[in-house]
């Protein structure tokens, strides 16, 4: 699959570039906190010998100074011991989890790919994983060396153009056309086929051969182009609801949603003309 291919691409070089710039926090952290308790044990130290100085100074019959100073002094003596106990702790827990060097990072991203590719890889995982990294993607078609350009835009900014063979004659029947190909991949990251095919049906497109699309038409195309499908069961990383799911998180009509929108009380969006709204979840927090 196309873009399942670019997106294990994606995550693999993602993964060692996010485990080494971790790791890299990881040890600033370390030193940061190990240079900030090493200032705090010299000046519990400083404060520990000035009380122990001072009481060692004071003449024992003079029992009022003494008894002033003997509570500050262990208290001195307390937060010495204390700091000296959390610093000896510190080095001990970094002393048991050593961090893993670059080659353990490669093949960490190695192992990513392969679980990616393997087929009993639950598909809900794949679905996160796409929503976090892909805002969008653009299909076109180049007729003079009949290939599907599919642009990917990453989250971030990143942008990445992969290419497909269009259908063969003879071998696949006739090609769908970019714009449909163009809206499956769209929808497809919020959208179920059935939705799709009813949309594609609502812009007046039509498949290679001249027929209406259904959802197993829809299925067929996304599956040949490499289009992941969507996953309902899928919520916490989607940043978007439907129309019908925020009326009923907001307990009111269907229409009652459209309305709001019309009147840009809530802000929509539609991933093409003739597709259903989507809210972002923060609109419901207003």
């Amino acid at each position: 699959m196309a873009i399942s291919s670019e997106i294990s691409k994606a995550v693999e070089n993602d993964a060692i570039n996010a485990s080494i710039k971790a790791a890299e926090q990881v040890v600033e952290q370390q030193e940061a906190q190990r240079k900030a308790l090493l200032l705090e044990l010299e000046q519990a130290r400083y404060e520990a010998t000035l009380f122990t100085k001072r009481y060692e100074a004071v003449d024992p019959t003079n029992r009022l100074v003494a008894g002033e100073l003997e509570p500050r002094w262990n208290q001195a003596l307390q937060n010495l011991k204390e700091v000296e106990n959390r610093l000896e702790k510190m080095e001990i827990s970094q002393q048991k989890i050593p961090l893993p060097d670059r080659k353990i990072f490669l093949n960490l991203a190695n192992d990513l790919s392969t679980a990616w590719n393997l087929p009993s890889t639950d598909m809900k995982v794949k679905q996160k994983i796409l929503r976090l990294l892909i805002c969008e993607i653009i299909a076109r078609i180049d007729n003079q060396k009949s290939e599907v350009i599919l642009t990917i835009h990453w989250k971030g900014g990143r942008h990445s153009e992969l290419r497909v063979l269009k259908n063969r004659t003879g071998h696949h029947g006739h090609s769908n056309s970019a714009e449909s190909v163009e809206v499956i991949a769209q929808m497809s990251l919020y959208f179920s086929d059935k939705v799709i095919a009813t949309t594609l049906n609502r812009l007046g497109f039509k498949t290679g051969t001249g027929n209406s699309w259904t959802q197993s038409r829809v299925r067929s195309a996304r599956n040949y182009y490499g289009i992941p499908v969507h996953d309902p069961n899928i919520a916490t990383s989607n940043p978007f609801l439907t129309l019908e799911k925020t009326a009923e998180k907001l307990q009111v009509s269907n229409a009652t949603i459209r309305r709001l929108i019309k009147d840009k009380i809530i802000t929509a969006k539609q991933v093409i003309s003739c597709a259903p709204w989507l809210i972002d979840k923060s609109e419901l927090e207003k």
